[in-house]
């Protein structure tokens, strides 16, 4: 008898090419910002439900397993569950320095840097 293998042929399909966002050119920055700012705090509230629902799940797994087991748990649950929620929240930083950073608010931190060493300081 012959063994017989199938042939595989990998077909690669095309990735579409990502459409780019289309701003007016004055306020283009702002709507940037916006899209970064709201970008945190969906982070922020998606990063606070799944805190608590760590604790919802080790509360309920404690009750289940001893008498008063929520009560005896609860420092280590709630800890769990915070530790949780902060790992989910530590890229809200960078999601705000990002919104920040456009050439606009870079100007103006070169202006407001500019107008504040232009004042002579009187010396104690």
């Amino acid at each position: 008898m012959v063994e017989t293998q199938p042939i595989v042929v990998n077909v690669k399909e095309k990735k579409t090419k990502k459409k780019k966002r289309k701003y007016s050119k004055g306020i283009q920055s702002i709507q940037m910002s916006e899209v970064a700012l709201t970008r945190g705090a969906n982070r922020l509230a998606s990063a606070v439900s799944s805190g608590l629902r760590e604790y919802r799940q080790r509360r309920d797994k404690s009750s289940l397993k001893k008498r008063d087991g929520m009560m005896l748990n609860y420092v280590p649950s709630v800890g769990r569950g915070i530790s949780k929620g902060i790992r989910r929240a530590s890229m809200i930083p960078y999601d705000l320095s990002k919104a920040i950073n456009h050439r606009e608010f870079q100007n103006a931190m070169r202006y407001i840097a500019r107008t504040m060493t232009a004042f002579k300081f009187p010396s104690s």
